[in-house]
């Protein structure tokens, strides 16, 4: 729970679009992003004055994570469900809020999905009619959703107290604390599993490819299945290749940058099978302001990767 209402705290103190992007970032993988970057990234949004209160406890978590990869474990997941969990917080008494969060099991960061699932069924078994009802119409909207970065922050009451991690049951007087937007945006599924490196489908020639890519990298396993589940999981998350592009970058960059001359001519090769029919750029100029600048990747980016980093990748691409 300590995580949860360190980003609750958070999201009291700064913009929406703020603590979207923090989500984001807590929540990114860590072969693309170490959490030592993440930290580095979060500095600007951390810095403003409403945040200067909360400055202990978030060192004092991100220092935690940094030291122990299963906290940094239960960090990522905790923010990559934060949304469904503010919301049934707004809904459910605390002990049965204390016990939903249970069912996802953050301590263990080899939960599976078929466990999760299962605690789930049998908590919703516990709870009212009207509480079931309640859960249900959240979780039915979660799935529907269907939306992968899920971050949009819903239209709702932010007014979460001190007092309320402790005690607070609701009584049937009190109003919901709840407002939805008329179209909440969609939040991420915890409970879909995860897709598995055998669903991603590749061509012969992207598969010959990726082979040689695993050949120039010597086989490593290391090296070759960060690689491979990069493509994979974008493939699987319909993003266009150019994105690949990037987050293969990124983890070279943080896992050894000079790999780089050695892979760059093989994905340029992948990007002319891949992406054959997307959309082409005149320059490296505006590749980057409709990727980045346009999309607001550049928070994201800031600090990861400099200038020039980037333009010697895109001097190698057809573009």
């Amino acid at each position: 729970m300590e995580v949860f209402q360190c980003l609750c705290h958070l999201k009291d103190a700064v913009a929406k679009e703020d603590f979207a992007v923090m989500l984001q970032l807590l929540c990114s993988p860590r072969y693309a992003a170490p959490l030592s970057q993440v930290a580095q990234q979060l500095k600007p949004i951390l810095r403003q004055p409403a945040c200067a209160p909360l400055e202990p406890e978030i060192d004092s978590l991100l220092q935690r994570a940094e030291a122990d990869p299963d906290y940094d474990a239960k960090l990522s997941r905790v923010a990559d469900t934060f949304n469904l969990l503010y919301r049934v917080y707004h809904q459910l008494p605390r002990a049965e809020f204390a016990g939903f969060v249970d069912c996802f099991m953050f301590d263990n960061a080899s939960a599976s999905h078929e466990t999760i699932m299962q605690r789930l069924d049998h908590f919703k078994r516990q709870l009212t009619p009207a509480q079931q009802a309640t859960l249900e119409s959240i979780m039915n909207e979660q799935a529907q959703s269907g939306d992968e970065q899920g971050l949009e922050m819903l239209g709702m009451d932010d007014d979460l107290d001190e007092d309320d991690f402790s005690d607070g049951m609701e009584t049937a007087d009190e109003p919901p604390r709840l407002r939805l937007a008329v179209n909440p945006a969609a939040i991420v599924d915890p409970y879909r599993p995860k897709p598995t490196p055998s669903a991603a489908v590749f061509s012969p020639d992207m598969q010959a490819w990726i082979t040689e890519a695993h050949r120039v990298m010597n086989n490593d396993d290391t090296l070759c299945q960060p690689f491979t589940q990069i493509l994979e999981s974008d493939q699987l998350n319909g993003l266009p290749f150019t994105d690949s592009l990037i987050h293969i970058f990124q983890w070279v960059q943080t896992t050894n940058p000079s790999l780089w001359d050695a892979l760059s001519p093989i994905l340029e090769q992948m990007h002319g099978l891949q992406d054959t029919n997307t959309e082409q750029f005149s320059s490296y100029e505006e590749f980057v302001q409709r990727t980045f600048l346009d999309t607001d990747g550049q928070t994201y980016l800031d600090g990861e990767i400099a200038q020039a980093q980037m333009h010697n990748m895109l001097n190698n691409m057809s573009m």
